[in-house]
């Protein structure tokens, strides 16, 4: 069941409505501006969105990725025709939501910092690749840097997660275009 709300003359979904709430335009940055300095962010615990911005007009899909193509023994790519449907299903702005923790010192700062070196196929001295494989679907979209990151910071993310998911699912019928679990 969808909820609405009325805002001026167009509907708010409560998705909609939940995840502007922690969408603030002064903790964004764009995916090719982190990829120069990663560890921009805070390193409190808190949740990462990965949104399109409003400027972009459509938003294409590549037959390869920038991350590792195979992570795990298992191909990361998946068919361009699979990753615009499930877009087109969404709501077209949300590509990926998740959330860091500190564990030993890992936030917001590290986790993410994990993230755009996946993405970006970094691989470390002992030639390992980054340990984070969540939102593999994003890198193949053709122009991820133009994507923004936004933080939020809080002790709950797990839970705000989750709870973002699950309105994003009630809604759509989808997880986001990245989040495959």
């Amino acid at each position: 069941m969808t909820i609405t709300m009325e805002v001026g003359m167009h509907k708010m979904s409560s998705f909609t409505k939940e995840i502007n709430s922690y969408l603030n335009p002064n903790n964004c940055i764009f995916l090719k501006d982190l990829v120069k300095n990663p560890r921009f962010l805070p390193n409190a615990n808190g949740l990462y969105i990965v949104q399109v911005p409003h400027n972009i007009i459509s938003v294409n899909f590549l037959n390869t990725t920038t991350a590792p193509i195979i992570w795990k023994g298992e191909s990361t790519v998946v068919n361009k025709n699979f990753l615009s449907d499930k877009f087109n299903q969404g709501d077209k702005s949300t590509v990926y939501i998740g959330s860091a923790h500190h564990i030993k010192g890992n936030g917001l700062k590290s986790r993410v910092a994990q993230f755009i070196k996946y993405g970006t196929n970094y691989m470390s001295k002992s030639g390992k690749p980054a340990s984070h494989n969540g939102g593999c679907y994003l890198w193949q979209i053709e122009n991820w840097g133009e994507l923004l990151l936004y933080w939020y910071e809080t002790e709950d993310s797990k839970a705000i997660e989750r709870k973002l998911l699950n309105l994003y699912v009630d809604e759509y019928g989808v997880l986001p275009l990245a989040n495959r679990v």
